[in-house]
């Protein structure tokens, strides 16, 4: 716009305005097109086109210059960029530059002449100021139309973009729901489930406990009595203590015909397995019609009759079960042993009886080992007969060794001509000082003597 009316006011003779137009081309065209903030922009812009106007108004007579009527666009141009507010202190700034030219004109302070309106060249200028006038207002609005619009259009952008983020938020937070509550139901599922699991657990638990109890009264029952052993043994004394409710040691006494059989038996395995096989052992005994001349043959056929009826134990384990069998006459007695541990205490020297080192059952016994044999002595009714089971002289004591067979024949030295309470005080004592109190074994010593 400025530089349309360099032409212009050449022509009309209006050199001075020309050279001003010139030079505020110049300086607004460096201000519009420098690179920098673009809000400081525009407030340096609208302030130097009020000062273009001041200066142009002054240069063409002050307040009667056609020119004033220029101060219209800086005022609206504020009012639609920056608001009423702004809008309002360009207002202020314009009306105290129309004052100020007043009073300079008023005062003669204005050096440059003023405009001969009735001349036709100035007719022509203000007709040109006017229409130039309303093409910079006509631009304004347009500008103000184009950035409403496609602020406008950037609002609804936003708008739908946010509005769509909302969307996708409220999705999510449904999403994030749902799989809230599927993990609280699927948690309150599982800790049904696991409750349930734990009733049917202790349901299982107490019916299997109730079974082993049961088993362990059935398997008590099945031993001699105090009173079955009142009728062979002038004196006797068992300790008895399987490692869990039930065991697989048995202790078992019978007579056959004027010969009275003692039986220890060690099953390997304890609880269940080790109860069933001692079971199947003993019931064996009860079923003999006759009972073989040698214990050492009533071993082998034990041996046997595991072996053939019993396979499945063999694949189970292979080490079978230890055996100790005294057949009684008077006061001759004949020992075999399975792996078994015997000793006759005799004036208080304790003799350790020969035992084979084969189990019975086992079917892979060492070829090497000594096979099943017997052993005679002549006892009377002082001496003491002691058998065991490996898990007394297994355990470990309170600093952690093996009691040892040394230790079991030094409680039993004391023996000869002694009575159950003592024995039993004997071992009380030796076990209250010495075992430590994890049972690794079940735990049988049968000691007696000849009535």
């Amino acid at each position: 716009m400025l530089v349309v009316f360099i032409p212009i006011d050449i022509p009309l003779g209006l050199y001075n305005e020309a050279k001003t137009l010139a030079f505020h081309s110049v300086v607004y065209g460096a201000l519009l097109y420098i690179p920098y903030d673009k809000g400081k922009k525009n407030y340096i812009l609208h302030f130097y086109s009020l000062f273009m106007v001041f200066s142009l108004c002054f240069v063409q007579g002050g307040v009667s210059s056609p020119i004033i009527y220029f101060f219209l666009s800086p005022i609206m141009s504020a009012y639609l960029s920056f608001g009423s507010r702004v809008g309002r202190r360009f207002a202020y700034a314009v009306l105290g530059c129309i004052t100020l030219l007043f009073v300079l004109g008023a005062f003669d302070l204005i050096p440059f002449t003023n405009l001969d309106d009735a001349t036709l060249n100035i007719q022509i200028f203000t007709y040109a100021i006017i229409v130039g006038v309303g093409i910079d207002v006509v631009i304004t609005i347009g500008d103000y139309d184009a950035l409403r619009n496609q602020a406008e259009t950037t609002l609804r952008e936003k708008q739908n973009e946010i509005l769509q983020q909302e969307e996708e938020l409220k999705q999510q937070q449904e999403e994030i729901i749902a799989t809230q509550e599927q993990l609280i139901i699927d948690e309150k599922r599982e800790k049904e489930q696991v409750e349930s699991d734990k009733i049917k657990a202790e349901n299982s638990l107490e019916a299997i406990k109730t079974s082993i109890e049961y088993a362990s009264k059935i398997q008590l029952n099945t031993l001699p009595s105090d009173k079955v052993l009142k009728d062979y043994f002038a004196e006797y004394y068992i300790y008895f203590k399987p490692k869990d409710t039930v065991g697989g040691d048995y202790y078992y006494v019978n007579s056959f015909r004027g010969t009275t059989v003692v039986v220890l038996i060690d099953c390997f395995n304890q609880g269940m397995t080790g109860m069933l096989l001692g079971s199947v052992i003993t019931s064996y005994l009860d079923t003999l019609q006759s009972l073989p001349d040698r214990p050492s043959e009533l071993i082998y056929e034990l041996h046997q009759y595991i072996r053939e009826n019993f396979n499945y134990y063999n694949s189970i384990n292979n080490k079978g079960s230890n055996l100790s069998i005294v057949y009684v006459e008077d006061n001759h007695i004949v020992y075999s042993g399975a792996n078994g541990i015997g000793y006759i205490v005799k004036n208080e020297e304790v003799i350790r009886v020969q035992s084979s080192d084969r189990s019975v059952g086992v079917t892979n016994n060492d070829p090497d080992s000594i096979p099943y044999m017997d052993k005679e002595y002549q006892v009377n009714s002082d001496d003491v007969i002691v058998l065991s089971t490996d898990g007394f002289v297994n355990h470990k004591t309170k600093e952690g060794q093996v009691v040892g067979h040394e230790a079991l024949e030094s409680i039993v030295k004391g023996f000869y001509q002694g009575y159950k309470h003592s024995w039993k005080e004997s071992f009380d004592e030796y076990i209250e000082e010495q075992f430590g109190k994890e049972q690794e074994d079940d735990i049988t010593v049968l000691c007696f003597n000849l009535t």
